[in-house]
């Protein structure tokens, strides 16, 4: 997973903030793995995740833990955005899951509010390539 923020926010308030909820919820989660991979942007790795209804769930549980406002800030912009890729579905590489995931935070980062996405993406190849265009 890949989580970031708006950075129209203070960013470094809130970075400093996600890092203590990242670390809680390493604690909370077994086998979670975490690194700050841009000023407001981290990487995590959650190991042994069953079924994708297990990883959404999950995905959902981070954003709220991180952003308890469940990604959205007091205006109704979106806050934090989470891209989902799974292991082996998405791939079977380390670096590859960690930038598909990147690929479906950007691609859901970059969409207007107006889309009606929620705050995470799983990837998928046909999404990324229509953001990319």
């Amino acid at each position: 997973m890949v989580i970031g923020f708006d950075e129209r926010d203070d960013v470094e308030a809130r970075s400093d903030d996600a890092q203590g909820a990242l670390f809680y919820w390493q604690a909370k989660v077994p086998g979670t793995r975490w690194t700050r991979i841009g000023t407001a942007t981290f990487a995590v790795v959650v190991a042994s995740v069953g079924a994708s209804s297990e990883a959404y769930a999950m995905a959902t549980d981070l954003l709220d833990t991180v952003d308890p406002a469940s990604g959205r800030s007091a205006s109704g912009a979106v806050g934090a955005w989470l891209g989902l890729s799974l292991f082996p579905e998405d791939s079977n590489d380390a670096l590859l899951l960690l930038a598909r995931a990147e690929a479906a935070f950007e691609a859901l980062r970059c969409l207007p509010q107006s889309h009606g996405t929620g705050p995470w993406r799983r990837y998928q190849a046909k999404r990324v390539a229509a953001w990319r265009q």
